[in-house]
């Protein structure tokens, strides 16, 4: 063989060299030449999502028993200014009883009138009966806010005991359940330690406004 033969075959083999890599090349496509140092870095890995932090546990409120702190607020003090009311205009304990639960369940039915009322919208297919029923639930902690204090009466009555010995008594009685309902409150907004004390304390300032009523209606 002659020399020029050779050398034609040496240039026919090298592009035949070439075509296969170029044919392994396209056969693996998804192959990557590693870097110079160290293999290819991957794309990075997602990060794991942080996990969603534990809702810590509520303390037992009075909302999970369908009573609003607001509301046992509100019909303690609307109970005992019916007290300062009924003992310095009636003669009798019993007086003074229906002074308070007739002032009482006004409220709580003005209350009641005032919630359905904003919960009716145009156009609604609710009915009205169905919307004063919601409405009278949700206003019943007004109810048993004053409820402590008319049946204190109610049992002082019963026993016969005396008009201002009475009053008296359910002054404390309320000054008591306003301290408890503060406490409640404080509980129900998360309240610990001497915010919780003050709370309380807030609350029991009606009761010194009550007492302060009952002694400006009796001297007049």
């Amino acid at each position: 063989m002659s020399s020029g033969e050779a050398a034609g075959g040496e240039r026919e083999a090298r592009p035949s060299a070439a075509a296969a890599a170029r044919g392994a090349g396209e056969a693996a496509p998804g192959t990557t030449v590693p870097a110079r140092g160290g293999p290819e870095a991957g794309p990075p890995a997602p990060e794991a999502a942080p996990a969603a932090p534990e809702a810590a546990p509520e303390a037992a409120a009075p909302h999970m028993l369908g009573l609003d702190p607001g509301g046992l607020l509100y019909g303690t003090i609307v109970s005992a200014a019916a007290l300062a009311v009924g003992a310095t205009t009636g003669d009798t304990v019993g007086g003074m009883f229906e002074t308070m639960v007739s002032t009482l369940l006004i409220y709580w039915f003005a209350h009641v009138y005032v919630a359905t009322v904003s919960a009716r919208r145009p156009g609604s297919t609710v009915p009205l009966h169905r919307l004063i029923v919601t409405s009278a639930r949700q206003e019943a902690s007004i109810l048993v806010g004053g409820l402590p204090a008319v049946l204190v009466v109610a049992i002082l009555s019963i026993a016969h005991v005396t008009l201002w010995v009475t009053v008296l008594s359910d002054l404390a009685t309320v000054t008591v359940v306003l301290v408890l309902d503060g406490l409640l409150a404080g509980l129900h907004a998360g309240a610990r330690g001497w915010r919780l004390g003050a709370e309380a304390a807030v609350a029991a300032v009606f009761g010194g406004l009550i007492a302060a009523l009952l002694f400006s209606l009796h001297r007049h």
